[in-house]
């Protein structure tokens, strides 16, 4: 089962290339329905979430990988501008990360290089991208091997393995390579219908650690430890434990889905004395030790760190200061005084006392995964705000909005804001209005002043923001309500209009055209007029209006009809510049549509849903508006009912999904 070979590094090359994302341009046709079918994917907007984060030169730079790049900072000056290295191509597949979970990937600094192999999932093929982080010039390689790559701390040692025999027809198996001499060899023989679930590098990485599911003896997880550089079988021992990881310098079996666990020494795999009031597992082995998260006495909201050889704790850190969302730290990075702990949102750096035996946060930094939750086209740019609704006590660096130049595809400005943001609105003069719990912030176009209005009848999360075209109104639909506030005198704040709106799709769900105000309350499409101060007319369906998109110049309204269940959904559509006459009715062919969005000359609509009826079913498609017809289907993107929009001249489709934003044109 297990055989030790020397061989040399053989080429696992098939194709390799240097090939860019195109970009955009005006040579790019308007979207039509005699070329729709022709969208390509073009560019990916936003650094995604983070992957990995290491310390390199020496403790001067703190390196983090995402999805979209290579950001570097400076460690002496955390907050002072970083570099980002932007990757040229889309390594990672549109769809991942769309919920902020990171995809896989591993990467290795040296001499100035960083080596970057990515996979979509552990059992297609590898990635590898060479990048000079001085000059961010990249090399692509296409790898023929399947399967998942991991490197030691120091860099000497890499592994690649195919974890998933049983469940993905391929024989797991897991190979070494000397990362200086180049030589490898193969560790475990391919073994059928078995799985690697765990492995770590231990003892200074001179040993690996590895943690198996082999089909005799069934449901066993077998711990093996292996010298590196002779391939032998140090130690190994089997447990019935529901989960085992590796961390740091520790083994942690996992007893049972009701907590509890045992610690081990990760090379003599002997039990380590704890206390009993560790009732479950930590969180995360770092260093000499354990990090546990509200699971010891009065640690409520706190991330303990235990030191295991010293049988105390070193220090505490407030969670609220140093965990963004409520979930736990993914990893850690440690440097000579700092531990830098991060998730896929944000890093936040652990200042250590010169005897560690205190640590308080020093920082909390970064724009990584926080999920796009609304965008907006201004000229040749998109602004794109980016929250998460699980956020209320994060350091204000993670809120805020986009700004990212449609020609380049690079992030050309960052507005921080001080909470979550769930929608934006932009004015045709440039002012930025900004809907966040219980307030709504307006900027000048300069950026440079605010005001900010708060009503304790705001809801936490709203569904449509948007300004009227002479700037006199702001709409603003919230989880429950309808507002209407007047510019022309904004300390009065805004007037209800209805205390019986509804949950909606996330897209804009309220419009003006001319002296109307268009939105969706009391199981009806209204009409309100501005000048009259009235509702002048209410659109009925036999269900409830789910989503609306009103073009303001031709008065086109298009309305989703149907919740986003599993009950049928349909669309109508009407012309408010002829008296609201129906122009056109259809069925969609499925159901749990969320959100959608007309092209500028109204004869297409871009629908998304939220995947939970069908998974088979494509989540994006583009339809006739004419006919119903089917058009186009997005098959390169994965989103949940997020935000999604055609540019004001038509060329560009820009498809929300989580954490990032992705560009369709037609080819010139």
């Amino acid at each position: 089962m297990k055989h030790l070979m020397l061989v040399c590094v053989v080429s696992l090359v098939l194709v390799s290339s240097t090939g860019v994302f195109a970009q955009g341009g005006d040579g790019y046709p308007p979207i039509t329905p005699e070329n729709v079918a022709d969208l390509e994917l073009v560019d990916i907007l936003g650094k995604g979430p983070l992957i990995d984060v290491q310390v390199i030169d020496d403790g001067a730079t703190l390196a983090a990988l995402s999805t979209g790049g290579i950001t570097l900072y400076d460690t002496a000056a955390i907050y002072a501008p970083p570099r980002y290295i932007r990757f040229e191509e889309n390594y990672f597949g549109p769809g991942r990360g769309a919920i902020g979970i990171a995809p896989e990937a591993a990467v290795l600094y040296r001499d100035g290089q960083a080596t970057v192999f990515a996979w979509e999932q552990p059992y297609a093929p590898t990635t590898r991208i060479e990048v000079d982080l001085a000059t961010g010039t990249q090399t692509v390689t296409q790898l023929s091997r399947r399967g998942a790559v991991a490197f030691s701390e120091d860099g000497r040692w890499m592994v690649a393995y195919s974890p998933f025999g049983a469940a993905r027809e391929m024989a797991m198996t897991v190979d070494v390579i000397d990362t200086l001499s180049g030589e490898s060899y193969t560790l475990i023989e391919p073994v059928e219908e078995a799985a690697l679930v765990d492995l770590g590098f231990v003892a200074d990485d001179s040993l690996l650690v590895t943690v198996a599911l082999y089909p005799d003896p069934a449901e066993v997880r077998t711990i093996e430890v292996w010298d590196l550089a002779t391939g032998e079988l140090v130690n190994e021992m089997t447990s019935p434990s529901y989960r085992v990881l590796v961390g740091g310098t520790y083994v942690l079996e996992r007893l049972g889905l009701d907590g509890g666990f045992v610690l081990r020494d990760a090379v003599t795999l002997e039990q380590v004395a704890v206390p009993d009031q560790f009732a479950e597992e930590p969180v995360a082995a770092v260093g000499p030790y354990l990090v546990l998260a509200g699971r010891v006495p009065m640690a409520d909201e706190q991330l303990v760190f235990w030191d295991v050889a010293a049988g105390a704790e070193a220090f505490r850190i407030p969670r609220r200061e140093s965990v963004c969302t409520q979930q736990f730290p993914i990893d850690f990075a440690i440097g000579e005084d700092t531990i830098y702990a991060y998730e896929s949102t944000s890093i936040v750096a652990i200042r250590l006392d010169p005897d560690r035996s205190t640590g308080w946060v020093q920082a909390q930094f970064g724009n990584y995964g926080a999920n796009v939750t609304d965008m907006e086209f201004v000229g040749s740019q998109l602004l794109v705000s980016q929250s998460d609704n699980r956020i209320f006590t994060c350091d204000y660096r993670v809120h805020g909005v986009a700004t990212f130049d449609l020609e380049s595809g690079d992030l050309v400005d960052w507005l921080p804001t001080s909470s979550l943001v769930t929608q934006l609105a932009v004015s045709p003069s440039g002012a930025l209005a900004l809907y966040g719990p219980s307030a709504v912030e307006q900027y000048a176009p300069d950026r440079q002043s605010v005001v900010r209005y708060a009503d304790e009848r705001f809801d936490v999360d709203a569904f449509g923001m948007t300004y009227s075209d002479d700037e006199r109104y702001l709409g603003v639909q919230s989880m429950w309500r309808v507002f209407l506030w007047d510019l022309a005198d904004p300390n009065t704040g805004p007037a209800l209009l209805s205390e019986e709106s509804y949950r909606l799709g996330d897209n804009s769900n309220l419009g003006f055209f001319g002296s109307w105000f268009v939105f969706i309350a009391d199981d009806a499409v209204q009409v309100y007029d501005v000048e009259q101060g009235t509702v002048v007319h209410k659109l009925t369906f036999d269900q409830q209006p789910w989503a609306l998109d009103l073009n303001p110049v031709t008065g086109l309204l298009v309305v989703l009809e149907g919740e986003d269940d599993l009950s049928e959904q349909q669309l109508h559509v009407f012309d408010l510049a002829n008296g609201f006459a129906p122009v056109n009715s259809f069925a969609l062919p499925a159901p749990d549509f969320e959100t959608l969005a007309v092209n500028p000359d109204g004869s297409l609509v871009v629908l998304a849903r939220e995947g939970t009826w069908e998974e088979s079913y494509p989540r994006v498609l583009v339809l006739d508006l004419a006919s119903g017809e089917e058009l186009f289907v997005a098959h390169d993107v994965s989103v949940d009912g997020g935000p999604l929009a055609f540019s004001p001249d038509g060329t560009r489709l820009v498809i929300s999904y989580g954490t990032a934003v992705a560009v369709y044109t037609v080819p010139e």
